[in-house]
């Protein structure tokens, strides 16, 4: 049998039928926090507490109200002893163990909880109405994308005669890429790493699961994934996912305010992740990515990207393009990237401002142009535009500094958020250290409500985590902040 969807479907059938046998999925309802540190003792003296409330309620008697105080008292420290033992406890038992270690942590801070969203509609109805934009949006963009290429704007790009579109980054492909099969000690290895507790997909079944029944389906998924390999046809089933609106911004009612998180059987993942460990080593090795992008790649992160631009006078463009080859397609700039966020970067002085519009105009028609023509979508009304440099410089600037990108005007802003840091046109820092300070005050209160739960070792892990961590993200770009800012961060 070569069809792989026969394969997975015979597979599916054996292995999904088996599981509802003998480990059936059950819904089962949590009615609140759990409490493990709750004593018998604590509970008497909890209900011994609530009558005396009650009595002193009807009776309103000052003395009623002195025992009542006691107990409540003494209800409170017994409650905060025991979640302190108890945590402290927890924190030793699972020291070396991190996942297990912050899971105890995570329980015992205290998080704003994510308000439940209602909808006006039936479910049903809005469901069908959100999976019917998500599961269209890439096809919409594509023809959209498509008929950029017949609008004048962006025609113009195709006509330039002194753009040079050869990149000579990349040598000369030696052989074409195919996948191999792989070998079931492939499969265990990759199905070992993954985390146990990942959200399973569709099917339900968690990586858990498939970890416990690795030894009866390790040959046929082996079996599955390399005819899926051979034939260059990924299964229909594994392409379902079961798809959660996340809300960006304004009404979570409207689809195109949210964000689809999909989620994927494992199986599928497992079947990803060796075609990326294939694909990925043949690009590392002849060298086809693109050294203009920082995302995805070892080595490389979003400080990497901000240090190699931090020192240059850009216009900005956030949230627009992903595609490896698309730095060759710009003449006078430079073009840097986060996976599919990129900034067109260029430098000009005062004295040859008045080329720097048509420049930039040029480069921007030529990115659109690549990505009409690779039916990539750029949406003019995200991209950000900023001018940098000292203020002197920029005072002495023209008051009209717009430009026009595919019909659009785009006005100069003061600042703008990239990849978490906020940067601003005099590159002071001031709105990102301000944020940021912000921010820790808020993990350090959260902190402080616990702190009498934990040890010295798992406070100090924690300060590291939730605060330390956020001060050290991209310090080196703006660490030679001024003084005054430096001290809003000596707490």
């Amino acid at each position: 049998m070569d069809n792989v969807d026969e394969k997975l479907t015979i597979f599916n059938e054996i292995f999904l039928n088996t599981l509802d046998k003998h480990a059936p999925v059950k819904t089962i309802k949590v009615r609140g926090k759990s409490c493990p540190f709750i004593t018998p003792e604590i509970k008497a003296s909890m209900i011994k507490r609530d009558q005396l409330h009650s009595l002193f309620r009807k009776t309103r008697d000052h003395y009623d109200w002195l025992k009542f105080r006691e107990a409540r008292n003494f209800t409170k420290t017994a409650l905060v002893n025991a979640q302190k033992e108890y945590v402290l406890k927890e924190v030793q038992q699972h020291r070396n163990n991190t996942g297990s270690l912050w899971k105890v942590i995570k329980e015992n801070i205290a998080y704003r909880e994510r308000e439940s969203v209602v909808y006006s509609k039936e479910p049903k109805l809005v469901a069908e109405e959100f999976n019917h934009f998500f599961s269209t949006i890439g096809v919409n963009a594509a023809k959209k994308a498509s008929t950029l290429i017949q609008d004048p704007s962006v025609y113009l790009a195709r006509n330039l005669s002194d753009v040079n579109r050869t990149d000579n980054s990349y040598p000369e492909e030696n052989y074409r890429f195919s996948f191999t099969p792989v070998s079931c000690s492939e499969i265990r290895n990759i199905i070992l790493a993954m985390p146990s507790n990942k959200s399973p997909g569709k099917d339900k079944v968690s990586m858990r699961v498939i970890k416990h029944s690795l030894p009866v389906i390790l040959g046929p998924l082996t079996d599955i994934i390399n005819c899926s390999l051979s034939s260059s046809s990924f299964p229909i089933a594994w392409k379902e996912a079961e798809v959660i609106p996340l809300l960006k911004d304004g009404n979570h009612e409207e689809a195109s305010n949210n964000r689809p998180l999909s989620l994927l059987t494992f199986l599928s993942k497992i079947c990803e992740k060796v075609a990326l460990n294939q694909f990925g080593s043949y690009l590392m090795k002849n060298k086809k990515l693109s050294t203009h992008q920082s995302g995805n790649k070892k080595h490389h992160s979003c400080e990497t990207l901000n240090l190699l631009t931090g020192d240059t006078i850009p216009p900005w463009m956030g949230n627009c393009i992903y595609t490896n080859d698309l730095p060759s397609s710009v003449h006078h700039s430079k073009l840097e990237s986060y996976v599919d966020d990129s900034k067109l970067l260029l430098s000009f002085t005062v004295a040859n401002v008045d080329c720097l519009k048509q420049q930039l105009e040029e480069d921007l028609y030529l990115i659109a142009n690549s990505c009409s023509e690779n039916e990539l979508l750029i949406n003019p009304g995200k991209t950000k535009y900023m001018l940098i440099g000292t203020r002197q410089n920029l005072q002495q600037l023209p008051v009209d500094m717009t430009i026009n990108f595919l019909n659009e005007t785009i006005t100069p802003v003061s600042f703008a958020k990239d990849l978490g840091m906020t940067i601003d046109s005099y590159l002071t820092y001031d709105q990102h250290i301000t944020i940021l300070v912000s921010s820790c005050m808020n993990s350090l209160c959260q902190i402080s409500r616990v702190k009498k739960c934990f040890d010295k070792e798992a406070l100090t892990l924690i300060v590291s985590a939730l605060v330390m961590n956020k001060m050290f993200y991209v310090s080196t770009v703006w660490s030679n902040t001024s003084s005054t800012n430096i001290k809003k961060l000596q707490l």
